[in-house]
């Protein structure tokens, strides 16, 4: 009877210590895969909540460009609507990195390719910004990528980003809008022999940077006449509009 009470004593115990080793191996399979899935999940919010800034931020630009009247200026022009809100945010996001007014790059834009993405002048300036693809190349290695073919300079977005640049900082070099305007419109090198000279100053600066800065007031003018009929009151506002309509008559 005691060697029969053994066995099953002992089979009890060689019985109970596989599903014990089972469990022991199994919870830490469990626990890692867990963790990566944790990984994966926080991963992905991550992910999530970046393009959830993009998107505010963009909101944001495209917002700001509206008021200032950037999106009805791309309205009236050939681009489609999604290369219009593209450009428009664009416009608001590269003037606000580099300290520009947006109103200011939406007349150079005006006077160097009335918006035609696709613009190439005679001596090879290309885009929306009319970018040299030698300024272009040197730009972007400055802000530490490549531009590996001069074709990607029709990028409205990248031109931009790059015009914006280049305009930032020839207002810093040569101090004065018209001067950085001449500077951009002819080369830095053609703009300090030009001021040098005061003839040729007057009447190169009577040029191009004129007919720029006339636009940029006309814009600028335009945008404080819609804010101004904004604050008004609605009886006053139906008022204004009344005397516009009646003057243009």
């Amino acid at each position: 009877m005691a060697l029969s009470f053994g066995l099953v004593s002992n089979a009890g115990a060689d019985a109970g210590e596989p599903p014990t080793r089972a469990i022991e191996q199994r919870e830490p399979r469990e626990v890692e895969k867990l963790q990566d899935l944790l990984a994966k999940r926080e991963a992905e919010l991550a992910t999530m909540r970046d393009r959830l800034r993009v998107l505010e931020d963009e909101e944001r630009w495209y917002a700001a460009a509206d008021t200032l009247g950037i999106a009805e200026v791309l309205r009236r022009s050939a681009l489609t609507d999604r290369v219009q809100r593209r450009v428009a945010i664009a416009i608001v996001r590269e003037a606000e990195a580099n300290g520009l007014d947006p109103l200011l790059v939406v007349a150079v834009i005006r006077a160097e390719s009335s918006f035609n993405t696709y613009a190439v002048s005679g001596v090879g300036a290309m885009g929306l910004m009319q970018m040299m693809p030698t300024t272009g190349s040197f730009l972007a290695t400055q802000r530490g990528t490549t531009l590996r073919h001069r074709q990607t300079l029709f990028d409205a977005e990248l031109n931009i980003e790059l015009g914006t640049a280049y305009l930032a900082s020839l207002l810093r070099e040569f101090g004065t809008v018209e001067a950085a305007l001449l500077a951009y419109n002819g080369g830095p090198s053609y703009a300090r022999r030009v001021l040098r000279n005061r003839e040729a100053r007057k009447r190169l600066v009577a040029g191009y940077p004129r007919d720029v800065t006339q636009e940029w007031r006309r814009l600028r003018l335009r945008y404080a006449e819609v804010e101004a009929r904004r604050s008004l009151p609605a009886p006053d506002r139906t008022l204004a509009v009344e005397r516009t309509v009646s003057a243009a008559q």
